[in-house]
């Protein structure tokens, strides 16, 4: 929104002269809020030198109002400043204040507290208030308790105590669990004072539904005195106002429009009707006892009336005014109310099940004990409404708003969080609270009991936090999708969730495993869905006996790293307990033609991981595959999930929901406690991760080595993150970690920076290697970054759906002393000449080397070589490597370049160079002809033309297209020779080399499986002898190898030429996939 207003409302430097700088206090603050608004954090020396002369207290408390809404520790640098004002002023401003000095997390939260307490005492009752409130600074209060806890056992007991206060008035009666242990307490005073706050509870419970029960009464009394109101005698004889009205309104014959204004209907039956052709207008009437049933209502105004016992069963209403109205004992079941208002509306004890209430507007409402059992609220509205004895668990609340919303004894669907708006939603707002002379006397036992309860409560809070960063990756990815992606992203959950018949699709067997735990598809992924199948109504359910768990996404989706051309990989995780084999051959079916549809329609690569709970949390993530790096990386692996997921469906990650300083003392006690409460069954246990074993980066370090032939830009940084991760074991969090506290921890606005997985990446690893002094790494890195990125033109950075790209692109090179100009020259390499390709591909080899010697050496030192590897994978993993790299006689190099397109050539030559007496040798050159002097690039030497072309087909430089020029020269070869045996020997290996090895394959002994014969190719015209051959054969872990023969005298028969191929290449015969290739032919 910021990014898109006018330039100059949003200029830091306009905002500081004209705003800032102005001697009013008042447009001094405005501008302060919009420059903090607009900054990630505003200068310290501009807010120190406003604090130091300012004489405005408000002004002040403003800017320590924006320190108190910033993320933990950005205005660290203010704290002391700060401390020297809160010694001196009055204890409103050292309120402020204090706040302010919490949020900059200079010192630890218990020393700052023993700071305020020596100082400034008479503080400490004011903050003990504002911490019982369960506000934003309580819960800081709480991660250090839970971090620190011996910290809080003498002087900050009392703080302790305030917590506890906190959540009496937010869970009395699970407080009152835990006392009821401490009735029989053989202390006395315990015992009486448990006793008698229990008491208090109870009482202070039964208040509050009296309250609620009673908070009618005077409309009821009110309904009821007017409506016993007697007639005269001679009124009885004739039809009042309203009954005249009536019968007008349910005639045929009616006037343009009717006004009953402030008249008493009672027992009017209008059931059955249709009022469409004129305005209505009821207000400030009493409606008791009437009948709307089946009606239809268009046009009318009931504002400020009173429907008491009314039957509006099946009742359509049009563009209804309902503002300032009360419902009392109204039964709406199955009633559809469109472009309805329902604004500072009073609804009591009523029935609105299988209603559709789409799009109403509840705003600033009061709903008390009312039933909405499959009502159909989604995208309506209930801001600052007041909500009492309401369950909207089945409700389709959908995109419903309930900001800022009070609620008592209310019930949500177990993931309405991530459905609904809930800013400043309070779910515990009852009238009548416990105060601090009503606790009991309580030990360090029963407060530490009390606190696990905290503890575990602070999953609402985290809860909150995690859904609103994952919303904003959930835009940071639909922002960079194409419109097709998009709507594959929607669908993808649904296709799990049902068995449907979808475009190739063809089949899905019945009993294929299906169902997301409490997923529902919204409005959204509906309308995605009509695209692409014909049905006129998409069946939105949620699954009772559902199999999936939970799906996230895992990688660069959500980031900066994500383009258009990125992959998505998802988890799917599951309980493998709940599937039959044949169900889970099913399920892996389906995930497969999932896999190949999203292909085949929206040229888009999905790759599922099924994950099983159980293993996951044990980090079993199985035997490695092309895509899995099973036991190579196992807490690395569950490191990177969870640090770049995003939550699509099912449950939430309990990891996601904790605080690092909550979870590294008491994840596995939280766990045990929410296992009591049925509604907190929305959580997976994936485990928590708070280190890294130093044995599993041995096989991490392989892994990469593998994984850098597909994605070498991500490899060197994954690699680098191993170098630190080895370097700092012990010393620092993991990144996840420290990821999860910028979002968790944030301010009143989550910034983008905090919550890009990628950048966040790049940011810590940029500090490790300039702290190392390690220049070429903090060179290289921000290279392949950039690289990763892509981004060659303007068009790349601005045709995103909401412009987020581009802001954090632009931070990024702000950051990092980038400009567009090199940002578009990296983001080009797809066309740099082949020697640039090349070098920078060699940098990367010596670099990936480098380091992956590096963290073998520390390995071997720390471990003696002691891996957490399988077997099976290191040798796999090692064969692979070996095969990528190592160097052989006879064998086809591999080259390692980050880009093989054919525009790095710009015109191939074959040259022959004479050697001696002998045959001579051929070269393979890049000669660019709009070079300066021609300039050439040479690419290979090799003793024969089918090694040229084994290395060109070998390393995927060759197609049909490419065209291969001859420079004259002695021999007999000709320009449509060479032509037609590369042709040859591409249609022959393509198919094989297009094949990928199963590693299954490299656990077995390695063995020839093509070979292909080119027989007298340099020849000058046929001939009886074979006086010369190239054999070119592959094996069956896909490395080619090339060897060649040559003499005078040469063999007189196939068959003796046979035999000496199969001695040279070492096998007892020739593979069923052989080839022999006759340039000019033998005489037979």
């Amino acid at each position: 929104f910021l990014n898109n207003i006018n330039p100059e409302l949003r200029n830091p430097g306009h905002i500081i002269t004209n705003e800032i700088q102005s001697f009013a206090s008042e447009i001094k603050i405005t501008g302060l809020k919009a420059l903090a608004m607009i900054v990630t954090k505003i200068s310290p020396e501009l807010l120190l030198d406003i604090l130091a002369i300012e004489e405005v207290k408000k002004v002040r408390i403003a800017i320590y109002e924006i320190i108190e809404s910033s993320s933990i520790g950005v205005y660290a640098e203010l704290f002391y400043p700060i401390l020297e004002i809160f010694y001196n002023c009055d204890k409103q401003e050292a309120f402020h204040a204090f706040k302010a000095l919490v949020v900059s997390g200079k010192v630890p939260l218990y020393t700052l507290l023993e700071l305020v307490r020596n100082n400034y005492p008479a503080l400490m009752p004011v903050i003990n208030i504002e911490i019982s409130t369960l506000s934003k600074i309580s819960f800081f209060i709480i991660q250090d308790i839970a971090l620190n806890k011996d910290k809080y056992s003498n002087s900050n007991f009392e703080l302790n105590l305030a917590c506890v206060l906190g959540m009496i008035r937010k869970r009395p009666e699970r407080v009152v669990k835990i006392l009821k242990r401490y009735d029989n307490d053989s202390r006395d005073a315990v015992r009486i004072d448990v006793t008698q706050f229990i008491e208090k509870t109870k009482q202070l419970l039964s208040q509050e539904k009296i309250s609620i029960e009673t908070q009618f009464d005077p409309i009821v009394q009110r309904v009821k005195v007017e409506s016993k109101k007697s007639k005269g005698l001679l009124q009885t004889l004739f039809i009042n106002s309203s009954e005249k009205k009536i019968e007008e309104l349910k005639s045929k014959n009616r006037s343009a429009s009717i006004d009953f204004k402030g008249e008493t209907i009672k027992g009017a039956d209008l059931s059955s009707c249709v009022f469409l052709s004129s305005c209505l207008y009821f207000s400030k009437c009493i409606l008791n006892n009437c009948d709307f049933s089946k009606s239809t209502f268009s046009n009318a105004f009931f504002k400020n009336s009173v429907f008491y016992n009314i039957d509006m069963q099946k009742t359509q209403f049009d563009a209804v005014n309902f503002d300032n109205a009360f419902f009392i004992n109204v039964n709406a079941k199955g009633a559809l109310f469109k472009n309805c208002s329902f604004q500072n509306v009073s609804i009591f004890n009523c029935n609105f099940n299988h209603a559709n209430l789409k799009d109403a507007h509840f705003l600033n409402a009061t709903i008390t004990k009312t039933s909405f059992n499959q009502t159909d609220l989604s995208c309506s509205c209930f801001a600052y409404s007041i909500i009492s004895a309401v369950s909207f668990v089945s409700s389709n609340i959908d995109q419903a708003d309930f900001s800022n919303v009070n609620n008592r004894f209310c019930r949500f669907p177990s993931g309405a969080k991530s459905i609904i708006k809930t800013k400043g939603i309070e779910y515990n707002a009852r009238k009548f609270q416990l105060s601090f002379k009503d606790m009991p006397q309580m030990d360090e036992s029963i407060v530490a009991e009390i606190n696990m309860l905290i503890f575990s409560e602070f999953i609402h809070y985290g809860e909150m936090k995690f859904l609103k960063q994952n919303q904003l990756s959930l835009l940071t990815a639909f922002d960079i999708f194409k419109t097709k992606q998009a709507d594959l992203f929607q669908i993808i959950p649904f296709l799990l969730h049902e068995n449907i018949i979808f475009p190739g699709i063809e089949t899905i067997h019945k009993q294929t495993p299906s169902g997301i735990f409490d997923y529902i598809p919204s409005r959204e992924t509906q309308e995605s869905l009509q695209k692409y199948i014909f049905s006129e109504k998409i069946i939105a359910r949620r699954c009772k006996n559902y199999k999936i768990e939970g799906l996230f996404t895992i990688g660069s989706i959500g980031s900066i790293a994500q383009t258009a051309d990125s992959d998505i990989d998802y988890w799917v995780c599951i309980n493998e307990e709940n599937f039959s084999p044949q169900g889970i051959k099913l399920f892996k079916k389906k995930l497969s033609a999932i896999e190949k549809m999203a292909w085949d329609l929206f040229n888009t690569k999905v790759t599922f991981f099924l994950v099983d709970i159980t293993k996951a949390k044990n980090n079993d993530f199985g035997d490695s595959t092309i895509e899995s790096s099973g036991s190579a990386q196992t807490r690395l692996l569950k490191e990177e999930f969870y640090r770049t997921m995003i939550y699509v469906a099912g449950k939430i990650p309990l990891w996601s929901v904790l605080p690092t300083a909550i979870s590294i003392n008491y994840y596995n006690s939280i766990l045990t406690n929410i296992a009591k409460y049925s509604y907190l069954a929305r959580y997976i246990d994936l485990g928590d991760i708070h280190a890294i074993s130093t044995s599993e980066y041995f096989g991490a370090s392989i892994w990469q080595m593998f994984k850098w032939l597909k994605s070498p830009f991500k490899s060197v940084i994954k690699m680098a993150l191993l170098e630190k991760y080895i370097y700092e074991y012990g010393k620092e969090s993991l990144l996840c970690n420290k990821y999860k506290d910028e979002w968790m921890n944030s301010g009143t606005h989550l910034k983008l920076a905090q919550n890009d997985s990628y950048y966040i990446l790049l940011k810590n690893l940029l500090k490790y290697y300039d702290t190392a002094k390690d220049k070429s790494s903090v060179t290289l890195l921000l290279t392949c970054f950039f690289l990763k990125l892509g981004i060659s033109k303007d068009s790349q950075i601005e045709n995103t759906v909401f412009g987020l790209r581009k802001i954090l692109l632009e931070k990024c090179m702000v950051k990092w002393g980038w400009n567009k100009d090199q940002v578009f020259q990296i983001g080009s390499f797809k066309t740099w000449a082949y020697s640039d390709i090349a070098n920078l591909s060699n940098t990367i080899e010596k670099y990936m080397f480098k380091k992956y010697k590096t963290i073998n050496k520390v390995f071997e030192k720390l471990l003696q070589g002691r891996s957490r590897i399988s077997p099976e994978d290191r040798t796999v993993l090692g064969r692979k490597v070996f095969i990528e790299f190592s160097k052989q006689p006879g064998k086809v190099e591999k080259v390692l370049l980050i880009s093989r397109s054919e525009r790095h050539f710009q015109g191939l030559h074959l040259r022959h160079k004479k050697r001696n007496n002998l045959i001579g040798t051929w070269e393979l050159l890049n000669k660019n002809a709009k070079a300066f002097h021609h300039q050439e690039e040479f690419l290979i030497k090799a003793n024969t033309i089918e090694e040229i072309g084994a290395w060109l087909i070998n390393n995927h430089l060759y197609n049909e297209n490419v065209i291969i020029n001859l420079v004259p020269n002695p021999t007999y070869v000709t320009f449509d020779d060479i032509r037609k045996l590369f042709k040859t020997i591409y249609d022959f290996f393509n198919p094989v080399l297009r094949t990928i090895i199963g590693f299954d394959k490299l656990l077995l002994k390695n063995r020839v499986v093509c070979l292909f014969i080119s027989i007298n190719f340099y020849a000058p015209r046929q001939q009886k002898k074979v006086t010369e051959y190239t054999a070119i054969y592959l094996n069956s872990w896909g490395e080619m190898f090339c060897k060649s023969f040559y003499s005078d005298q040469g063999f007189s028969t196939l068959e003796e030429t046979k035999k000496d191929i199969m001695y040279k290449i070492g096998i007892k015969k020739l593979p069923l996939n052989t080839a022999f290739y006759f340039s000019k032919g033998v005489a037979r």
